[in-house]
């Protein structure tokens, strides 16, 4: 009897591990842990409540070996004038399994920000992927109407020795462009005859400063015409381009508009003292516009390294006009240094009136001026 029992206790237990043992095995099969493929998690279109996109660049993350190495990135470009504050929601990502942080549907400030999105799964949140958004708006069509080239060819100007080019062209500020081109001393700015290049659907002059620029209507010819660039007279070529104006300002003038009468001079002795300022020279203005003088450099001093000399240059506050002279005086520091001989070359580096763009194109008129000091 106690054998019987033990034999039927046996068998109960091990029909009960059997049974367990095939639940377990069935639970497993019937309910595996889920595999995470990163690869998978993407985000292929932003959509934004307030306005349509004129551009999407989307990056999708790097994901190696089921890690993302590299965040996304995804810039989006709306139409210009729209406000940034806008609401982004995808069309496409729809994983159940997955949360995005920040909530899409919120509206979020994107002017100068750039926001940083979260997706984590929700049965595992160290497997999670990122993607940089950023909203930018649209920028402005950049200027079709300009001049692209300005020239006088020496066909249309025999008095030329060859083609001269526009040495600068300034978009400038607003619809007001500059041009400026030199030619050689002795050019007749009389009678000068342009080539001019431009983008946009016609190409406008004027010399009649009294008419606004946007009520110009005669169109220059594509063979040129014979232009009076004189000073006082001004000339402006318009280029139009639909609704868009774009005006520039043409400067004709000569590289060297200085010339002195000397370029060696000595002055008359002064008396140790007092600081004494004689007359040196004169220079003539044989350029196109009025001129001042941008600055005044001295090197080459006698003795070396010592300044006694200096030279200075004067114009009237309108500025020398063309084919009128001006003085150069020399300031001799008689009240510092014993008396003795003392030079300095003084270089006077002209401007044309109200237009400092054209200093750097334009040559410097140098004088050598020595000094006695006498006892």
């Amino acid at each position: 009897m106690k054998y019987t029992t033990f034999v039927l206790t046996a068998l109960l237990f091990v029909l009960t591990a059997t049974l367990s043992s095939c639940k377990k095995t069935a639970t497993s099969t019937d309910n595996p842990t889920p595999t995470i493929n990163l690869s998978q998690v993407q985000i292929s279109d932003l959509q934004l409540e307030e306005t349509q996109y004129t551009n999407i660049n989307i990056i999708h993350p790097i994901i190696i070996n089921n890690i993302e190495t590299q965040m996304g990135e995804i810039v989006v470009t709306v139409p210009t004038g729209t406000s940034l504050q806008l609401t982004p929601k995808t069309s496409n990502f729809t994983n159940i399994d997955f949360k995005v942080s920040p909530q899409l549907g919120v509206k979020q400030n994107f002017a100068g920000s750039t926001f940083l999105y979260t997706i984590t799964s929700k049965t595992d949140a160290s497997k999670e992927v990122h993607y940089t958004v950023r909203i930018l708006e649209q920028q402005s069509q950049p200027v079709t109407a300009a001049i692209t080239s300005f020239r006088f060819e020496r066909s249309k100007n025999p008095t030329l020795s060859g083609d001269i080019n526009a040495q600068l062209i300034i978009e400038g500020n607003g619809t007001l462009g500059k041009i400026f081109i030199l030619l050689p001393v002795g050019t007749s700015f009389a009678s000068l005859t342009p080539t001019i290049g431009f983008q946009g659907t016609s190409l406008l002059y004027t010399q009649d400063t009294s008419i606004p620029i946007g009520n110009v209507t005669s169109v220059y010819p594509a063979t040129g015409t014979s232009i009076d660039f004189s000073y006082p007279k001004s000339f402006y070529a318009i280029v139009r381009s639909g609704s868009e104006v774009k005006a520039y300002d043409v400067i004709v003038d000569v590289v060297s508009p200085i010339v002195l009468n000397s370029t060696t001079v000595t002055t008359a002795d002064v008396q140790a003292g007092s600081a004494q300022t004689v007359a040196a020279t004169t220079f003539i203005n044989r350029g196109n516009h009025p001129i001042t003088i941008a600055r005044v450099d001295h090197s080459d001093h006698v003795p070396a390294g010592i300044s006694v000399v200096r030279g200075a240059a004067f114009v009237p506050s309108s500025g020398l006009l063309p084919g009128n002279s001006g003085n150069i005086t020399a300031t001799i520091s008689a009240q510092t240094f014993p008396p003795g001989t003392y030079g300095v070359t003084a270089t006077f580096r002209p401007r044309l009136k109200d237009y400092s763009e054209a200093d750097n194109l334009l040559q410097a008129a140098s004088l050598q001026i020595t000094s006695t000091i006498r006892q």
